[in-house]
Formats: structure tokens, sequence, C-alpha cells
């Protein structure tokens, strides 16, 4: 019997210490993962002698940092990718980030294609150059004027100040904004065609709401008079796409 009990205390010590390597390796590992990203091999996005010579700010602001990037790093989220100025200041935290580890986009946001990550590779590769190499950029094309349709309301608001929350893995996930069939059809009434009274949207906009949109936490500028009214006349003409 003392044999037994001998051996029991023996089995159970060694299921213990198993346990605390088990514990103190997936902890050793975890605290790895968190301060040391892998890194990445970026040999298959290195830019072309044309892309090089062609990048600039307004280049790689439009094509990857508009689309995939304003909707976190505008006026809020701690980094600013709005304008050149914010955005160079923060280049070596963007390397780090988007080109050695790859840990942006975050999700739900869709990872960047080997076009866009050469495009932003080579405007770090030339130290954040604010031209091209052979003169400044021509003008941005300018804006789609904000009309009382989905595709542009998406485009000047929704895309700007909402989808950073409204679409699926973040914080309104429950209301997603990023196509006007989700819109629609969600079970609560977002928005209600040809009715601004009954569309929660609408309500949720008004200065002085009790649950205002944007949030002021979010560091979003409220929507205007005028783009309130834009999307009024969207509800009250049928919601068009």
């Amino acid at each position: 019997m003392r044999a037994w009990a001998g051996k029991r205390t023996r089995s159970i010590e060694g299921i213990l210490l198993s346990l605390a390597f088990v514990f103190f390796a997936s902890g050793c590992s975890f605290r790895k993962e968190k301060t040391t990203p892998s890194a990445v091999d970026a040999s298959g996005i290195q830019p072309s002698s044309e892309q090089l010579a062609n990048s600039s700010f307004s280049l790689v602001y439009t094509t990857v940092l508009q689309p995939h990037c304003i909707s976190c790093h505008g006026t809020s989220g701690g980094v600013n990718l709005e304008s050149y100025a914010s955005a160079v200041s923060v280049l070596a935290q963007i390397k780090a980030q988007a080109i050695d580890s790859r840990q942006m986009p975050k999700a739900p946001e869709a990872l960047l294609s080997t076009t866009e990550l050469q495009v932003l590779n080579a405007w770090i590769q030339t130290g954040g150059r604010e031209n091209p190499e052979n003169g400044p950029p021509p003008p941005p094309p300018p804006p789609p004027a904000l009309e009382p349709t989905y595709t542009s309301i998406k485009a000047n608001i929704f895309d700007k100040k909402c989808i950073s929350c409204h679409q699926v893995g973040a914080k309104a996930e429950k209301y997603p904004f990023t196509s006007l069939a989700e819109m629609i059809n969600n079970p609560d009434p977002v928005v209600i065609s040809g009715s601004v009274a009954q569309s929660a949207l609408n309500d949720v906009l008004q200065p002085g709401a009790d649950t205002p949109m944007p949030p002021p936490s979010s560091g979003y500028t409220p929507l205007s008079k005028d783009e309130i009214t834009v999307i009024q006349d969207w509800i009250t003409n049928g919601l068009k796409e």
C-alpha cells in the first residue's frame, strides 16, 4: 500500500511538472510572438525601376492608403495617413507593419496585392518621396460629386467616416454599410425606402442625437448639413444605387 502511494505521488508530481513545462513554453511562445513579429520574405515585392522612378506620395495614397488604410488611420486610430507630412513621419512604422511583417492592413480589410505592396515598397525605398523622380505628379482627380445615390454616399461619406466600424468583424458589424443590400435587408430599420422618419440612420446623424454618429470618440467630424440632406434625399427617393 505504501509503495502504491509512493508511485501515485511520483505520478502526480510528474503530471504537474509536465503541465508546468507546457504553460511555460506556451507563455514564452506567446511573448515572443507579441514582441517580435516574424519577418516575411520581401523578394517577391521588389519594385521595378519604373515603379521606383514614378514613386510619389500621391501614387501611394491613391493606390494603397486611401482604399485600404484611411478608414482607420484617418482622423482616428492614433496614426494619421491623410497628409504627406503625417504619413512620412511614420515611414518606419509603415515599413515594419505593412512590408516587414505584413500585419497591416488588419482583418477584415483584405491583404494588399503584390502590385500594391510593390507601390508601397517603392515609396518606402525612395525615402517616402513626395514627388516622382522627374517632377511633381499631375493633380489627383477631383472627388466624385456627392449625389443622393448609395454609390456616391458610400464613396464620399460611408467609406471616410463609417466603414471602419460598420463592417463584418468591426465594432458595429451588426449594421454593415459595405453594400446596399446589407443596409436594406438589415432586420433593424437602418434605412426604410421612402421614409426618413422611420430610418434609424437619419436619427443618429442629427445634432443632439442620443447616440450620435459618428461617435465623438471616433475622432471623425459630424456630418455637415449638406451631407445629411443628401442622405435624406437618398432615402426619400427610394434608396437608389
